[in-house]
């Protein structure tokens, strides 16, 4: 995880690191903040040469933390919002759906061949320790079973589609797929889909991209939760 937000996210979804490196020069009070509790050989302070080289940012912060690839447990509860990426090949559009996805509680994520790799240094960036908040996973025969017995729809997010994202009722279980914007839904996408859904736009604007319909959708579903109370 790289710069400081980042890790200051991580550390608040109590992940614990096992290692902290800062850059040189780094104040006094960011390393107390980011170290506390931590034994002293799991900090490093090295040159800012050696820094750069270790990030991949163009420009880093000055501090970077190594973390265990997070695993959350899924618990499929009653009437889950499941998100699927469909061939989301933009790791900065990934991370910052999987950011939405935890802030909006969706109960899990999941990725489809041709989605970018969840590990990618701009999708944990741009999650901003969403890795740590919710699980995610490569979709598998047996997550689509568990989707058919837990989601009573599966809405293919299509601006072809003739229903509007808030004319459905997102109290029940519902997974969700989202595109790649440049190339619209897979066939394999369509033929889980249960129904279509999409988002109104003005001024001529053919499209979002997956990251912002994805999180319109997604903090709907949140507010119909709210209230009813789910």
């Amino acid at each position: 995880m790289e710069g400081l937000r980042a890790v200051v996210d991580a550390l608040a979804a109590t992940a614990t690191p096992q290692l902290v490196v800062f850059r040189e020069g780094v104040s006094r009070e960011v390393v107390q903040t980011l170290t506390a509790g931590l034994s002293p050989s799991a900090v490093r302070f090295v040159s800012e040469t050696v820094f750069n080289a270790l990030c991949e940012t163009e420009t880093p912060q000055g501090v970077l933390a190594v973390f265990g690839m997070p695993d959350p447990p899924l618990v499929w509860v009653v009437a889950p919002i499941v998100l699927i990426a469909d061939g989301v090949r933009n790791p900065g559009n990934f991370g910052s759906l999987l950011r939405s996805a935890a802030a909006a509680g969706v109960s899990a994520v999941f990725s489809s061949l041709g989605t970018v790799d969840v590990y990618n240094g701009k999708t944990v960036r741009a999650a901003m320790g969403a890795h740590f908040r919710l699980p995610f996973s490569a979709i598998t025969e047996h997550h689509m079973k568990a989707i058919e017995m837990h989601c009573q729809q599966v809405l293919l997010a299509d601006v072809a589609a003739v229903k509007s994202y808030e004319q459905f009722d997102w109290t029940i279980g519902t997974a969700l797929v989202v595109s790649s914007e440049d190339v619209g839904p897979t066939e394999w996408a369509r033929s889980i889909a249960t129904d279509t859904v999409r988002i109104p736009l003005l001024n001529n604007v053919e499209s979002l991209n997956v990251a912002v319909a994805g999180s319109v959708m997604l903090f709907e579903a949140a507010r119909q939760r709210r209230a009813a109370k789910i």
